[in-house]
């Protein structure tokens, strides 16, 4: 199973708009890091815990080796927090996609050749694995779309679009 790394943003996002069963129920394996995981807020962290109790979603927790990569990563990029320096590590680590609604972690990674989504690729994935119906995705990515004014409005439009039928 495809191990996708996860930054904090698309969970916060998927738990405010209360799509966090159907995404864990997606044919991959969810993995974040432990300081991302720690910007989640409590009330939320349980929500989740729920999902690394059922093997569903997996937290690294970094060595001192690795914490000193991903220092000079920090260092390197100015741009990124350390947090973000993490999810990037740990995704070149596994050689897997990482999934983030941040800009300047999401030009970082792709200049490493890292394959990277956004909270658009997955309302993909939920409609293309049958998990959501297009209906349920026009008014998850509607409310979204109230919160999070970051999201690529051309292109949350083209879907609109097309699940409005």
């Amino acid at each position: 199973m495809q191990i996708i790394v996860n930054d904090a943003n698309i969970l916060i996002d998927l738990l405010k708009i209360d799509l966090v069963d159907s995404f864990f129920q997606l044919p991959y394996q969810m993995h974040t890091t432990e300081e991302v995981f720690a910007e989640v807020e409590d009330l939320n962290k349980k929500v989740l815990e729920t999902y690394i109790n059922a093997n569903q979603f997996q937290v690294k927790v970094f060595e001192y080796p690795e914490i000193i990569n991903i220092t000079q990563l920090f260092e390197k990029h100015s741009s990124l927090s350390f947090q973000d320096c993490g999810c990037f590590f740990y995704s070149e680590l596994l050689s897997s996609p990482l999934l983030t609604g941040d800009k300047n972690l999401r030009k970082t990674a792709e200049s490493y050749k890292i394959k990277v989504y956004g909270i658009l690729w997955v309302f993909d994935q939920l409609l293309s694995n049958d998990i959501i119906s297009s209906d349920l995705a026009h008014k998850k990515l509607v409310q979204l779309m109230d919160i999070n004014p970051r999201l690529p409005l051309v292109e949350c439009k083209k879907r609109l679009n097309i699940w409005k039928d």
